[in-house]
């Protein structure tokens, strides 16, 4: 645990505050991206705070013993069922408006209240909606960027999860720079640290969407029949919207050298997904817009070497400049898949260790102490 996050919940606990968490995004049967960073949040600020954290969803305030059931299966199926059949519920938001001198909200997303508590924190992941409508569906592009701009309005801490995320809420959504705190997100590999087989995949991590830049990849590969006898590819990630995965591969895989190469494992589990990084030759990450890209970092803590798109928040992870890549070029991308394609055993494990060591320094505690540290400097007195 870290001192700043403990440093923080002593401050809180000082100036007599109550913490509430939204958690409504841990109500989805599968967990990916925020619903992980909520899950992520709620376990750290439990830990520090276990008398002074309430969780909240649909205006419900949660057993904390059953949330940390669920927390720790992955499981949204859980709690959806305990809350709609009337279990963990220990009544709602406003019943405990008065169980402390002040009240801080925590917003993991979108928010679902508005000068509710004293002091309010929203997270922001990214400005794609308002800053590239067309790669998202019309009506969640216009209704993200409402959000987006009545969210910070309303939030006395907007916490960006990037350097980059925080320049776009600033430039973009015109908020001053003293409420914009760049808390960059963590992550949790399992424990072990045994040596890894790596074996002849790699693997592409993202949902089916447009913004994850798949078609670049089926581009490659439509260019490319003679890689198939000599390395595989594996995509992980939910089915999004637009064109779908067998929209984008039908050709690779119905009728060419990589039918048999080519796999796409829908949704996994946490535990499945890191193994997949732990043993690929490496990964791949396109993204054309990222407000963090938690894959790149979780295949940097696997030790598996990763090849990204050179765009937003990507650059800050720091990878060797080679590795990454222009995603509108398919020239430039040849050039990286090449170059990680042709690495050696020993070179990608040296490379492998050093992003491990690199990955280390993105925690979910220090994330969760920067949050906390700068709503404590909003409460009276702070």
């Amino acid at each position: 645990m870290s001192a700043g996050l403990d440093e923080a919940a002593g401050r809180i606990q000082a100036r007599g505050a109550a913490v509430f968490v939204d958690v409504s995004a841990l109500l989805e049967l599968a967990w990916t991206g925020i619903a992980n960073v909520t899950a992520n949040l709620a376990r750290e600020i439990y830990r520090v705070l276990p008398g002074n954290s309430y969780f909240f969803a649909r205006g419900v305030v949660i057993d904390p013993a059953a949330l940390m059931t669920a927390i720790e299966e992955a499981n949204g199926a859980y709690l959806e069922v305990l809350l709609e059949n009337g279990f963990a519920q220990l009544g709602g938001v406003g019943d405990f408006a008065g169980v402390a001198a002040h009240s801080i909200g925590l917003f993991p997303n979108i928010k679902t209240a508005h000068g509710f508590f004293d002091v309010e924190a929203v997270v922001f992941h990214d400005l794609s909606a308002m800053l590239m409508p067309e790669l998202h569906q019309s009506w969640a592009a216009h209704a993200h960027t409402q959000a987006l701009a009545r969210d910070g309005e309303s939030s006395a801490v907007v916490c960006c999860v990037s350097a980059a995320t925080a320049a776009d809420a600033r430039l973009y959504l015109g908020l001053p720079a003293a409420r914009c705190v760049v808390a960059p997100l963590g992550v949790r590999p399992p424990p072990g640290d045994e040596p890894a087989r790596r074996l002849n995949y790699a693997v592409v991590l993202g949902t089916v969407e447009p913004r994850k830049n798949l078609r670049l990849v089926a581009e490659y590969m439509l260019s490319r029949p003679d890689l198939a006898g000599r390395i595989a590819m594996v995509f992980v990630g939910r089915k999004g919207w637009g064109r779908s995965f067998d929209e984008l591969f039908g050709e690779l895989v119905t009728c060419s050298p990589w039918q048999d190469s080519l796999y796409f494992t829908d949704f996994v589990s946490e535990e499945d997904k890191w193994a997949l990084l732990r043993h690929a030759r490496f990964a791949v990450f396109p993204s054309l817009f990222e407000g963090f890209g938690l894959p790149v970092v979780e295949a940097m803590a696997a030790g598996c070497p990763v090849i990204a798109a050179r765009s937003s928040s990507l650059v800050e992870f720091g990878l060797p400049d080679e590795m990454y890549f222009d995603p509108f070029s398919l020239p430039d991308f040849a050039r990286a898949f090449r170059l990680a394609e042709t690495m050696q055993a020993d070179d990608g494990a040296r490379l492998g260790a050093t992003l491990k060591r690199q990955a280390s320094e993105y925690g979910w505690e220090r994330f969760a102490g920067q949050l906390l540290a700068a709503v404590a400097e909003r409460l009276p007195g702070g």
